[in-house]
């Protein structure tokens, strides 16, 4: 289990990721697909383009270079996937272990299978929403974080309305 998530670094605001707080005995080909989704989209890496996306984005982050039509294609099956058969503990592990990658494009893939996962959305998701929010935090990923996914939480279970500040 601990291998599945070893190695890939931490970040400041996003606690590292303990393995032992979620059983992913049961996550099915997830473990599979995860080692193949980061093998995809690193063999895409374009050098060239990841330093003009950098550029843009003020050297702020990294980035592989793939393009947000590509990395959407090159995705959709892994987020269907794991959405269709992690629980939510599962899903939150996996949305921390993508943020604590270094290229920009593996907190882009967490942000889609967060909002994609929205039947599996329960309160520990709006903390976990929070994290990620101050954690690498730049104008790309808190938009999308806030309009996708932290202002509908705070719809989907009002008792969380009065912890938004």
């Amino acid at each position: 289990m601990s291998i599945f998530f070893e190695n890939f670094g931490t970040t400041k605001g996003v606690p590292p990721v303990d393995t032992n707080t979620v059983n992913m005995d049961n996550a099915g080909n997830s473990k599979e697909n995860w080692t193949s989704i980061k093998e995809k989209l690193m063999s895409r890496r374009d050098p060239v383009r990841a330093v003009a996306m950098a550029g843009y984005m003020r050297n702020q982050f990294e980035f592989l270079g793939i393009g947000a039509s590509e990395r959407q294609a090159l995705t959709r099956e892994f987020i269907h996937q794991t959405v269709r058969e992690l629980n939510s503990a599962q899903i939150h592990l996996m949305a921390r272990t993508l943020w604590q990658r270094k290229e920009r494009e593996f907190q882009y893939l967490a942000c889609d299978m967060l909002t994609r996962a929205r039947r599996k959305w329960t309160p520990e998701t709006f903390d976990l929403v929070k994290d990620l929010i101050c954690d690498k935090s730049w104008w790309d990923t808190v938009d999308t974080l806030a309009a996708h996914l932290l202002g509908p939480l705070a719809l989907a279970f009002p008792e969380l309305q009065k912890r938004v500040d």
